[in-house]
């Protein structure tokens, strides 16, 4: 009996132990550029925000940004200046490595009439690489779109960039009838030729307002 009762407490000792390990943090860091996207030029003094937060960004006066020592793991980094619309991606931060980030912004185009014009925006949510096959890779990517005017949209576009350690690949997405306020979820998924996608970023948008005359809705527009 007494034997057994001292089994059962080193057990119990080594299973707190087990339970008491922690495991060690790992870091990486990100860097890029927030830039005009029709003119390719740095975006000077654009605000650089992270989700979830990390310590310390430091932006520099050319539109370049960095942050160093940031827990691994999938970051939304979010970038916006007045006269842009603002822009986010979405990157995974590897232990040892240093992820580039760069975000395009596209000028705010002004409404000059006040008329209700269309408004939309897409975003990208979360990212997953899958494990390799024999002779390929593919990344799943969870998106979402907002209609964010007080117009009906008809049909809308999403262009997507995936850069990967072997160059970028695109995607597009189309999707239809978006009420006012309305936000649509998506996910697709890319084969990336053995690559291992870091970066997602919403290269450009496009939609068109949703007939008015009770026909049904507008063909898409050709990119």
């Amino acid at each position: 009996m007494r034997s057994t009762a001292v089994l059962l407490a080193l057990a119990l000792s080594l299973s707190a132990c087990k339970d008491g390990l922690v495991e060690p943090e790992r870091f990486g860091s990100i860097e890029g550029t927030v830039f005009n996207v029709e003119t390719f030029e740095s975006v000077n003094r654009a605000t650089v925000a992270t989700s979830p937060a990390t310590s310390s960004v430091q932006i520099g006066d050319d539109g370049t940004f960095t942050i160093d020592e940031v827990l691994v793991g999938t970051y939304t980094i979010s970038a916006s200046r007045d006269g842009f619309d603002p822009n986010t991606v979405t990157v995974q931060v590897r232990e040892g490595q240093t992820t580039r980030a760069d975000i395009p912004l596209r000028v705010e185009e002004p409404d000059d009439d006040g008329s209700s014009d269309v408004i939309f925006g897409a975003e990208v949510l979360r990212f997953t690489n899958e494990p390799f096959t024999s002779d390929s890779s593919f990344v799943t990517v969870e998106y979402r779109a907002l209609n964010n005017g007080e117009t009906a949209i008809g049909t809308y576009e999403v262009y997507f960039r995936i850069d990967t350690d072997r160059g970028s690949f695109y995607q597009e997405v189309n999707g239809t009838d978006l009420g006012p306020g309305q936000r649509d979820l998506g996910m697709f998924r890319r084969q990336l030729l053995g690559g291992t996608a870091q970066v997602v970023v919403v290269e450009g948008t496009d939609a068109t307002e949703a007939a008015s005359d009770g026909s049904g809705l507008l063909p898409p527009t050709a990119r």
